[in-house]
């Protein structure tokens, strides 16, 4: 237990009716935790169920995902995170970055299977499935119902809002420090 998604796993039971009583909450390795599922040593972990699901169904098992935004608990996830010295002597990096990550995903839509091409060939080693699953679901995820056809990785004011909001409640996060403060999109392509 520790991480933001642990913090607001209380919250989540109590959301969809689970008796606490009845589960213990251990802690354990991320990359340890879909090997313990697969041998039903636990029941359940916090992941990322996008990219995590695919590779435990390469195992030959069926996970199902509980979502915490279907719950209520919708918090931005992905982002460009950059020490701000760096990001100050060197806006342009910071801004190509930024741009080409954009259009990665923004291609990588239009063309799965040549994505998955692309990845397979700085990743031999990877199963094309799994790229094609992670690549398929993580679509759903680009943006919320305030965003659709927005530039992917842009969020709402709105958004960003109700994060900090579930994240001062949960998971500690300072409520003095305006939302603003965690992001930044002037390196975004207009």
């Amino acid at each position: 237990p520790g991480g933001s998604s642990t913090r607001m796993i209380e919250p989540l039971f109590d959301a969809v009716g689970v008796d606490k009583s009845k589960v213990e909450i251990v802690a354990t390795s991320p990359k340890v935790a879909p090997t313990l599922l697969i041998d039903k040593k636990i029941d359940a972990f916090t992941t990322w169920c996008f990219t995590m699901a695919s590779i435990i169904k390469s195992q030959g098992f069926e996970p199902n995902c509980v979502y915490f935004a279907d719950y209520g608990f919708n918090v931005l996830g992905q982002g460009i995170i950059a020490n701000t010295f760096y990001i100050q002597q060197n806006p342009e990096v910071i801004r190509g970055v930024v741009k080409a990550s954009i259009r990665g995903f923004q291609e990588a839509q239009k063309d799965i299977e040549g994505a998955v091409k692309a990845a397979k060939a700085h990743c031999e080693e990877c199963d094309e499935a799994i790229i094609r699953e992670n690549l398929t679901d993580a679509s759903s995820m680009y943006h919320s119902k305030r965003t659709q056809g927005w530039i992917p990785g842009k969020a709402s004011p709105e958004d960003w809002e109700e994060s900090k909001k579930i994240l001062v409640e949960f998971s500690g996060l300072d409520d003095r420090i305006p939302s603003e403060a965690y992001y930044d999109y002037s390196f975004m392509p207009q």
